[in-house]
């Protein structure tokens, strides 16, 4: 028995460029070479830190002004509908070591590149606020930076840097026909 074609088939390869990972786990969102997750259950800044380590994540730290448009419009995106004026997220950000010099936790690096703080913050209200979180409070700020009691069960961001994020390169595509 012989077996022929009758149509062309058209056979198209798509050679992934490096590969630099795998896409985010379920329920987390991604942007650039970070996967983020927003938790809806409220912690303190350790309890919250606590959860996202056994998520293998770390709170999330804000270091350019592109991730922190990416948070906050997700975000207002997330409390579009939401009657409550007031809203916080912990973020990784506290100056509990030495007093206004913020660090992000998880890396110990300074806060010194980047900061969107709402205004007149931070304040260290009652000389009790070194932590740091994104808050929403009426119109007065739509979720820039505010400091906070450690101690104060908020919602929290926690961010994984999956540098393993399969990117394709289209590049390197290759076509053919067999006929």
């Amino acid at each position: 028995m012989s077996l022929t074609l009758s149509y062309p088939i058209l056979f198209v390869f798509l050679y992934t460029g490096k590969v630099i990972g795998e896409a985010c786990p379920n329920g987390w969102t991604r942007h650039d070479d970070s996967c983020y997750f927003f938790m809806d259950i409220h912690e303190t800044w350790q309890d919250a830190s606590a959860h996202c380590e056994a998520f293998d994540a770390q709170l999330a730290s804000i270091e350019t002004q592109r991730e922190d448009d990416f948070l906050r419009n997700h975000l207002v995106q997330l409390h579009a509908h939401d009657p409550t004026s007031r809203v916080m997220y912990w973020v990784d950000g506290t100056d509990v070591s030495t007093e206004s010099e913020w660090v992000w936790a998880y890396s110990e690096e300074p806060i010194l590149d980047y900061t969107h703080w709402c205004p007149n913050q931070p304040d260290n209200a009652g000389s009790n606020e070194d932590c740091l979180r994104l808050g929403k409070v009426g119109s007065y700020c739509g979720f820039g930076w505010d400091d906070g009691d450690c101690e104060s069960k908020e919602f929290f961001v926690c961010e994984r840097h999956d540098k393993d994020i399969t990117e394709p390169n289209v590049d390197g595509a290759v076509s053919g026909i067999i006929g």
